[in-house]
C-alpha cells in the first residue's frame, strides 16, 4: 500500500488514516487469501512530481524487482497528480503484471489513469489559480501574504467566523531598529558597518542567527517600510524532467500594488535618500550576496572555522571561508582553504580512524538481525515448495491422478520461482570476519576518495558527521591548520559498511 500527505496543511495523521483506511479495504477484498502487506509512504511532500519522493522510488523498485503482485492506495492522486507520471507508473504496473486497486476508483484501468489525470492536473491548476486570484485580492486591501517581514507581527482577525489571512501590524521596537538601520545609510555609513553593529548589539533576527549584509540590502530595498505591498513579483514553476522548483522575476507591469499607511514605518524622504545614495555609491551598500545553496559542495556543513567555530562555505577560488568574517564581519579570521586540501586530509583521518575501530561485526550482524530472520524463511519456504514438488513428482510415479498432480506441481514451480526473486532482490552480502569488514571500509573509502559524483560522499558524511576545522596558522600571514574529528563509535561504522555493501 501507498500513502501521502502533501503539506504542512494537511494533517500528519492523514498517512495514519489513509494506511487505516487501505487495511480495512485489503482485508475486504482479499478475505480468504493470506495477504502479506508492505508499506510505503512520502509526508508532507506534493504529488506534482514523483521526483524527490523516497517512498514513491522504493515501490517502483518493488514493482521492477516483481516484489509486488497488488498496489492498494486511497486514489490515484495519492500516487500522483502527474498525467505524465501516473501513465509511465501505470505503464510500469502492466510491465510488471502489477495490479492497481483504490478505494475511490476500486481496479485501475488506462480509462481511469487518462481521465483522472487530466481531473488531477485541471485540479492543480485551478487551485494555483484560485490562490492567485485570493491572494491578490487581499494584497490590493493592503494586506501582505507570506510571513511577516522584520518589523512587523501577524495579527489574528476574525471575520464571519473565519481568519483573515494577510494582516500585518507594526512592531514598535523592531519598528526602530528599521528606522535606525535607514538613518545610518542615509548619513553616509556603509552596509558592512551596520551589518556589524546589528550583530554587535546582538539584535535578534526571527529567522538567522545573525546578521548578514544581504539581510540589511534587502531590509533597505523592501517596499513594504514606506507602507507600499507588493504581490506577484516572482512565480514558481516545477521542472518536468528534474522535478525542481525554479523562480522566475514577473514584469513589474504585472504586480499587484497597494499603499498600506499603517504599515509605515519610514517617510518618503527617508526612503528617496537612502536609495539616492545606495545607486549613487555613497553608502557603499553591496549588491546582496547570492544564498548559498545547501549542499552545494561537497564538504558543506562539515567545515568549521577554529578561530570562531562558525561553518565555512566555499567562496572564491574554491576556498573555504569563515561564514561569520564573510557574512556578518564578526570574526578575524579572513583565510581561505581550497577544497582538494580539506577532503585529502578528511580521507587520511577516516582511513587512519578504519585501522583503529574496535569489531565491527557485532553491530553489523545486529543491524541485519531482522533480514537475516526474513532470509531463514523466505529458504525455509523455498524448502517446503522444493520438497513438496518432489513429494508430488514421487506420487506422480506411483500412479496418482496425473492431471491434478500436474497442475499443483506448475502452482508450486511458480511459486518457487518468485520466491527465488525475492531471495534475489532481499539478498544479504557477505559479512565476512572483522579483518575483512574493516578491509571492505578501507577499499570503499578509496573509492570515494577519487568519486567524483557529489550524492555518494555526502551519504557517507551524513552518516559518520565528521567535523573539519580549519584555524590559522599562528606566526603565519596565510595558511590554516586542518584537524579532522571523527567518531570513532562502532555504530556509525557498521551503518557505513552496510551503506557500502547495497545492493
Amino acid at each position: 500500500m501507498y500513502a501521502r500527505y502533501s503539506s504542512d496543511i494537511q494533517s500528519p495523521t492523514s498517512v495514519a488514516d489513509q494506511i487505516a483506511a487501505c487495511r480495512a479495504f485489503i482485508e475486504k477484498i482479499f478475505l480468504s487469501e493470506a495477504v502479506e502487506v508492505t508499506v510505503f509512504e512520502d509526508a508532507g511532500l506534493s504529488g506534482a512530481t514523483m521526483h524527490p519522493r523516497a517512498g514513491i522510488q522504493r515501490l517502483i523498485r518493488h514493482v521492477q524487482a516483481e516484489q509486488v503482485d497488488v498496489v492498494v492506495a486511497e486514489g490515484i492522486d495519492r500516487l500522483s497528480r502527474s498525467i505524465a507520471d501516473m501513465a509511465v507508473l501505470f505503464d510500469l504496473l502492466v510491465h510488471s503484471g502489477t495490479r492497481l486497486i483504490t478505494i475511490h476508483e476500486h481496479e485501475v484501468s488506462d480509462l481511469h489513469v487518462g481521465m483522472k489525470g487530466t481531473m488531477n492536473k485541471l485540479f492543480l491548476k485551478d487551485l494555483k489559480a484560485r490562490i492567485r486570484r485570493g491572494q491578490a485580492a487581499r494584497a490590493e486591501q493592503g494586506r501582505v501574504m507570506g510571513p511577516a517581514s522584520f518589523g512587523y507581527r501577524v495579527v489574528k482577525v476574525m471575520a464571519d467566523g473565519e481568519v483573515v489571512s494577510g494582516v500585518k501590524r507594526v512592531d514598535p521596537d523592531e519598528a526602530e531598529i528599521i528606522r535606525h538601520i535607514f538613518q545610518r545609510v542615509a548619513a553616509g555609513d556603509s552596509v558592512a558597518s551596520v551589518t556589524a553593529e546589528m550583530n554587535e548589539r546582538k539584535i535578534p533576527r526571527r529567522r538567522a542567527a545573525k546578521w548578514q549584509e544581504s539581510m540589511v540590502y534587502r531590509t533597505l530595498t523592501n517596499p513594504i517600510y514606506k507602507g507600499e505591498v507588493i504581490y506577484q513579483r516572482t512565480t514558481k514553476s516545477r521542472d518536468p524532467l528534474t522535478g525542481k522548483l525554479h523562480t522566475q522575476r514577473v514584469p513589474p507591469s504585472d504586480w499587484v500594488r497597494s499603499q498600506n499607511e499603517e504599515l509605515r514605518i519610514v517617510s518618503d524622504e527617508l526612503w528617496r535618500e537612502v536609495q539616492v545614495r545606495m545607486v549613487a555609491g555613497k553608502g557603499k551598500a553591496v549588491r546582496p550576496l547570492k544564498e548559498f545553496a545547501r549542499h552545494q559542495r561537497v564538504l558543506t556543513d562539515y567545515v568549521f572555522c577554529g578561530a570562531c567555530g562558525a561553518v565555512k562555505h566555499v567562496a572564491h577560488e574554491g576556498r573555504y571561508v569563515c561564514s561569520n568574517n564573510r557574512y556578518y564581519r564578526s570574526c578575524a579570521n579572513a583565510r581561505g582553504t581550497k577544497e582538494d586540501a580539506a577532503r585529502e586530509a578528511l580521507f587520511a583521518a577516516l582511513e587512519k580512524t578504519v585501522k583503529r575501530l574496535p569489531p565491527l561485526r557485532p553491530s553489523i550482524l545486529k543491524a541485519y538481525d531482522a533480514d537475516i530472520r526474513r532470509r531463514h524463511d523466505l529458504d525455509r519456504r523455498r524448502a517446503e515448495v522444493a520438497d513438496r514438488i518432489d513429494r508430488l513428482m514421487q506420487a506422480v510415479e506411483d500412479g496418482v491422478d496425473v492431471a491434478s498432480a500436474v497442475e499443483r506441481i506448475k502452482a508450486l514451480q511458480v511459486e518457487a520461482t518468485k520466491l527465488a526473486k525475492t531471495i534475489n532482490f532481499e539478498a544479504i552480502p557477505r559479512i565476512g570476519t572483522d579483518l575483512e569488514i574493516r578491509d571492505g571500509l578501507l577499499l570503499g573509502l578509496d573509492r570515494l576518495r577519487s568519486e567524483t559524483e557529489r550524492e555518494p560522499v555526502r551519504e557517507m558524511l551524513l552518516i559518520l558527521k565528521p567535523r573539519i576545522v580549519m584555524t590559522p596558522i599562528s606566526g603565519q600571514y596565510r595558511g590554516e591548520a586542518i584537524s579532522i574529528q571523527v567518531s570513532k563509535e562502532v555504530d556509525p561504522w557498521a551503518r557505513l559498511w552496510i551503506q557500502m555493501n547495497k545492493g
